[in-house]
């Protein structure tokens, strides 16, 4: 059969931590602590002038592909196939509306490497709910 990853992923934390859903999925009780330290004290952000200008154009790429998306059509295809995520795409949509949130959002694409990933992941996501 097929595995996604989310499967591997819960049930890698199974095996490894035996069910324990106390430990975190970062790998231990303080990793995710460590993470946020890392992040707060801004060693995580020091990434260079090229892949911030990098970063950024990606995200600025990805707000006008997202902005075009802005449809009734789109919310009404991303309905039928999965009303879950098309409550999370309108959202997306209404947050896009919003300056400061686009601005912190890119802030935090740029800055943070899980972030960035997660948010690449989201984007995809979206995309292929709302345009298929």
């Amino acid at each position: 059969g097929e595995l996604h990853f989310d499967e591997f992923l819960l049930a890698a934390h199974h095996l490894l931590y035996e069910g324990d859903s106390s430990v975190s999925l970062f790998g231990g009780d303080d990793c995710a602590e460590e993470l946020v330290d890392e992040m707060l004290n801004g060693r995580e952000g020091e990434i260079g002038r090229e892949k911030v200008d990098r970063y950024s154009k990606r995200f600025d790429d990805m707000c006008a592909e997202f902005d075009s998306w802005d449809s009734d059509d789109s919310s009404s295809k991303a309905e039928s196939s999965n009303p879950r995520l098309a409550l999370v795409l309108e959202g997306c949509f209404a947050g896009s509306k919003n300056p400061p949130v686009v601005d912190a959002l890119k802030i935090l694409y740029i800055d943070f490497r899980p972030l960035r990933m997660a948010g690449d992941l989201i984007f995809k996501l979206m995309r292929k709910l709302a345009v298929g």
